[in-house]
């Protein structure tokens, strides 16, 4: 499934991670340290294994010649859509085409399907635990302490119909033929409009997931959204989820790779003020900047986008989702 970004966690990763969740809190921004600004040339981070059984998060990273079509791609949207939205020259920087949104212009609308089990009521989320997410993508994509912020705010627009009570379509595997069928059936809107599934989220080969997500290079619009585990709200696993797992999954819904991509090799994530990382950091490191929702640390550790992810974020926007007068 090319250019789909799948986070993979075994169901023993997060239990055996609990000691790190509960020494390390981000719950007060004032106590948030500052992300660095700028990427650290010549330095390669090794984040700290922590030796999870089944720590093997995600199987479907794009390839190199995947990242190369999606990045012309969005150039080329850029170029085309250019006079559509308001532009940004940054500094020293003349010939790149950016889109320039002011913090929390854009209302991205949301529509939420509940998969669950009727015969395992713990499987249903409240309605508290849908509207309680959509909060929490507000409080990350607005910004603040060392999370810089984005042009993005998120609106729920079926609060009084988000159900979806089938025992087969909850364990249907994500990259099979029943969910496609479904999401199919089920969106709703253009590329503009966030289409949220909630289901058991396995995939076909039995390997237990935290979220998946269609990139907006992959033009396939009865596929596009993000689908998430139904226990990775916040409070779920015990106390061990906190919600960001949208965060992230809707992070590559708007055009961010994972901060590791390509581990230390140029041109890494394609955003220059995150640090060359080897691999994903598990657990919550001890170093800040680490600390990114793009990264596949715990939960309670995530707490920033860079100002150039955000740009990135914005220019994804600009070249793919923004609803424009003509359909281009």
């Amino acid at each position: 499934m090319a250019g789909v970004a799948t986070a993979l966690l075994a169901g023993a990763a997060l239990a055996e991670a609990s000691p790190a969740l509960a020494t390390t809190s981000r719950n007060v921004v004032g106590d948030r340290t500052p992300a660095p600004q700028e990427r650290q040339a010549g330095v390669c981070v090794e984040p700290p294994r922590m030796g999870f059984d089944g720590a093997i998060r995600d199987t479907d990273d794009p390839t190199a010649s995947q990242e190369i079509a999606q990045q012309d791609s969005l150039l080329q949207g850029l170029q085309q859509r250019a006079g559509l939205y308001p532009p940004l020259t940054i500094p020293g920087r003349p010939n790149e085409l950016h889109a320039d949104f002011g913090a929390g212009t854009i209302t991205i609308p949301v529509y939420v399907r509940d998969i669950y089990d009727p015969a395992s009521p713990a499987t249903k989320l409240t309605l508290a635990q849908i509207i309680g997410q959509i909060n929490v993508l507000n409080r990350a994509f607005a910004g603040g302490g060392p999370s810089a912020p984005t042009a993005f705010k998120f609106e729920l627009k079926n609060p009084f119909n988000p159900y979806v009570a089938d025992a087969d379509l909850f364990e249907a595997p994500i990259d099979g033929d029943t969910m496609r069928e479904a999401k199919q059936r089920y969106h709703v809107g253009g590329m503009n409009t966030l289409n949220v599934y909630f289901s058991q989220a396995r995939r076909s080969s039995g390997d237990p997931l935290l979220g998946q997500a269609t990139f907006p290079t992959e033009n396939n619009l009865p596929q596009d959204g993000i689908v998430l585990a139904y226990d990775t709200t916040a409070g779920a696993r015990g106390g061990a989820m906190e919600g960001e797992t949208a965060v992230h999954e809707v992070g590559h819904w708007l055009g961010l790779y994972h901060t590791f991509e390509n581990g230390c090799a140029s041109p890494g994530d394609y955003v220059a003020d995150t640090p060359p990382e080897a691999w994903a950091a598990e657990g919550c490191p001890a170093q800040f900047n680490l600390h990114n929702y793009m990264d596949y640390v715990d939960d309670n550790c995530m707490d920033r986008f860079t100002p150039d992810q955000s740009q990135r974020m914005a220019d994804s926007w600009a070249a793919f989702r923004m609803p424009v007068p003509n359909g281009s």
